[in-house]
């Protein structure tokens, strides 16, 4: 048995591991706390990157919200976020899985029409190329690879697809195909896994992806469907909406437009 003077001299002890143990108590109960970060996250087709990319930059200095990107197909993106994905905004190169996800998971957020998208065919040849001699040109035996986005999943993919089908090539050309899952992929199979020729969209080629050699040729739009992009609010959090809102209106500043524009992107009257 301790004596009553032994007792005191343990006291400090005990009283300063009581302290430690109520800090470490805190500090894991705060660690479980929700919290609310200043930011939003948005999905938004690959093609789309560094647009985006660009525009999270401008919105923080404005907004003083950070914007976090996933990028990806249009289409695995869209059963993401049918899957329950935690994404605020989702912007589409189509209007098909915003319509889609709309009426899918009954939001009430219609779908937002902001930009045209621009598709591009892209080599390390110098040719002349123009509406009129395209189908010559992906012909050419000199093209034994030609990268293109799935057109399952990507809407320029999609557009690729429907120019080899206006031309009526596609027989021609299907053992030259390799597909990629995305506009993303499609250049990095251009730059990596010698692909010499490919279908891509003029925004990702705007950032000087490409070094000198490369050639990007603008199609045609009467050649495939448009490539419309829209945005669809998939948030269903609402201590959130007053960023997500932040971002919409944004979208429609000279500033966002001006952005889009320079990737080559066309916007809606």
């Amino acid at each position: 048995m301790l004596r009553e003077v032994d007792f005191f001299c343990f006291l400090p002890i005990i009283v300063m591991k009581q302290i430690v143990t109520s800090i470490i108590v805190f500090l894991i109960i705060l660690s479980c706390a929700p919290t609310h970060d200043n930011s939003i996250t948005i999905a938004a087709a690959s093609s789309l990157r560094p647009v985006l990319q660009e525009m999270s930059s401008q919105f923080k200095v404005e907004t003083d919200v950070a914007i976090n990107i996933v990028t990806g197909s249009s289409g695995k993106l869209a059963a993401q976020i049918e899957a329950g994905a935690p994404y605020d905004i989702f912007l589409s190169a189509n209007t098909i899985y915003t319509d889609y996800l709309q009426n899918k998971l009954s939001l009430n957020n219609k779908p937002i029409i902001f930009a045209h998208g621009q598709l591009a065919f892209l080599s390390n040849a110098y040719l002349d190329i123009d509406t009129t001699s395209l189908k010559s040109i992906i012909n050419n035996n000199y093209f034994q690879k030609i990268a293109i986005p799935n057109p399952k999943l990507a809407p320029y993919g999609q557009a690729a697809n429907d120019v080899l089908n206006k031309l009526n090539i596609v027989e021609e050309v299907k053992h030259k195909l390799v597909f990629a899952e995305n506009v993303s992929q499609t250049n990095q199979f251009l730059k990596t896994e010698g692909v010499n020729a490919g279908f891509t969209s003029v925004s990702s080629v705007k950032i000087k992806n490409f070094s000198e050699g490369y050639r990007v040729y603008a199609i045609d739009s009467k050649l495939h469907k448009p490539i419309i992009n829209s945005l669809l609010i998939v948030s269903k959090k609402k201590d959130e909406d007053y960023n997500v809102q932040k971002f919409i209106t944004f979208m429609k500043t000279s500033k966002a437009k001006s952005i889009l524009k320079k990737y080559g992107y066309t916007i809606p009257e």
